[in-house]
């Protein structure tokens, strides 16, 4: 009795992953993700496709001169961009900062920053 329970039980599971593994292993199983892709989701595909590889500008950047005169750029799609500043080389906190397109802002560190419009995805 017990070994009629195991040998059922047993063959309804290889029975069931048998039919499925034949189905994942076609080439219609999923669509290209630039096919299924929708939205915001497709322009970042397309966007890497062209070569760019930050299409949100997230990448970290490394900071210039940072004057007054010489703000440092960063970009953003809105009116206003969350950032932060590593104040000094060897500091463990990030000093957070809004940034708007109306005036360069300064950081407590002396740093000058200024928002400036991306272009649409």
């Amino acid at each position: 009795m017990a070994l009629q329970r195991v040998l059922c039980s047993v063959s309804r599971r290889s029975f069931s992953t048998a039919q499925l593994s034949g189905l994942m292993k076609g080439s219609n199983y999923m669509p290209n993700p630039l096919e299924h892709a929708t939205g915001l989701e497709r322009k970042q595909l397309l966007a890497e496709l062209q070569g760019n590889e930050d299409p949100f500008d997230m990448r970290f950047q490394k900071r210039g001169a940072c004057t007054k005169e010489q703000p440092q750029v960063i970009l953003s799609s809105f009116h206003e961009r969350l950032i932060g500043c590593i104040c000094e080389e060897d500091s463990e906190n990030v000093v957070w900062m809004w940034l708007r397109q109306s005036e360069p802002k300064r950081c407590a560190c002396g740093y000058w920053f200024k928002l400036k419009q991306a272009e649409d995805l």
